[in-house]
């Protein structure tokens, strides 16, 4: 009777014994599962920082430096400053011969007008 016993008690191990592999088997299979996982979230971040990278290096190499920009900007500067003197003697020379333009206008008229009353 008690070999029955301790044959039952040694089955009733085994089958504890191959449970708790079964489950450790089951928590191995699925850390896996999660590791993959994350290993494959890890690969799809990292690709997108290298693509930002990619992007940030082609961004940047379209700025103007500032050195560059200020050099440009002095020089605009200057040809502005150029144009704006050329237009400033070119309006006092529109507004000279507009006025002499008027004067003469203005005089004709009054020939024509004294001419009329002569005339009459």
């Amino acid at each position: 009777m008690q070999e029955v016993l301790f044959a039952h008690k040694i089955e009733s191990l085994e089958k504890l014994f191959e449970a708790k592999l079964e489950e450790r088997d089951k928590t191995q299979i699925e850390r896996e599962r999660a590791l993959a996982l994350q290993a494959r979230e890890y690969e799809r971040r990292l690709d997108d920082l290298n693509h930002a990278h990619d992007q940030a290096v082609t961004d940047r190499s379209s700025f103007v430096s500032v050195g560059a920009y200020n050099s440009g900007n002095h020089e605009l500067e200057a040809w502005k400053r150029t144009v704006d003197i050329v237009l400033a003697r070119s309006a006092e020379r529109t507004s000279v011969t507009l006025a002499i333009g008027l004067g003469l206008f203005s005089v004709a008229g009054l020939i024509v007008t004294i001419t009329l009353q002569l005339t009459r």
